[in-house]
């Protein structure tokens, strides 16, 4: 069989466009009647651009006049979009401040010599009997009383009402 025969699509070009029109597409309205001709009468917009407003400075010599109201004030409902912050309102933070962070390798040479100024143990420094990298657990040390090893172990009696004797 033969290959279908392709279409040109039939898109508007960026000219053809008419913002102005955008509106009936977007909302239903209803039919306009008008008598007399139609005039091309464009509306001119008094809204100034944003680098012409011109705000009265807040800072200078003049005092302003109390103001005050008769009528109670109404609180506007905040915008929630409002509160949350920017995306400028972070703070970096470290990982390293609550992560391990991964070790740290180099390939460069050692190129400082040891000085004289260098803090070197000597022979009688070391204590090999200290060491506990074999033991299982780090030495305990407590503030209490040393008992003797003689006395024995506490020993508890209940007796007949259910109630304890510690002796």
């Amino acid at each position: 069989s033969r290959p279908k025969e392709t279409k040109n699509d039939n898109f508007p070009a960026p000219g053809d466009y008419n913002p102005d029109k955008s509106s009936s597409v977007i909302h239903d309205t209803a039919p306009k009647y008008t008598f007399g001709l139609k005039t091309n009468v464009t509306k001119i917009v008094d809204t100034p651009a944003p680098n012409v407003y011109k705000i009265a400075g807040v800072i200078g010599d003049k005092k302003s006049s109390p103001s005050y109201t008769i009528s109670g004030r109404h609180k506007q409902p905040m915008d929630e979009r409002v509160k949350n912050p920017g995306p400028g309102s972070y703070n970096n933070v470290n990982p390293e401040a609550y992560k391990d962070h991964s070790p740290c390798y180099s390939m460069a040479a050692r190129t400082q010599l040891p000085s004289d100024a260098t803090k070197i143990p000597g022979p009688g420094v070391y204590f090999p009997e200290k060491v506990t990298i074999h033991l299982r657990d780090a030495p305990r040390h407590s503030f209490g009383i040393k008992h003797s090893l003689y006395l024995g172990s506490e020993s508890l009696c209940l007796r007949k009402d259910k109630t304890a004797l510690l002796f």
